[in-house]
């Protein structure tokens, strides 16, 4: 599993951390030195990367929580510009 960092780390398997393509590689190599493996190729797919650093996007799924603002708005009324949120501020 990938850590918030994006570093995959498994200890006593393959050592220090990894990037997920780095780790690829090196769990192939095991799988082959064990005598395990079946078939290994490549299949061209197109996925996300990154504007910025133009790297692939690796998704992870976290636990997270959405309000409807939509439905709370009528109760809400003015007060939500009176609050903020730590580390939002303008």
């Amino acid at each position: 599993m990938p850590s918030q960092t994006g570093r995959l780390f498994c200890p006593a398997t393959l050592g220090p951390p990894w990037s997920l393509q780095e780790a690829d590689k090196e769990i192939i190599r095991k799988i082959k030195e064990a005598g395990r493996l079946v078939d290994n190729g490549a299949i061209m797919h197109s996925y996300p990367f990154c504007w910025r650093s133009d790297t692939p996007l690796i998704y992870k799924a976290v636990p997270s929580w959405f309000v409807r603002v939509e439905e709370i708005k009528p109760q809400v009324g003015g007060q939500a510009e009176a609050c903020c949120v730590e580390g939002l501020q303008g």
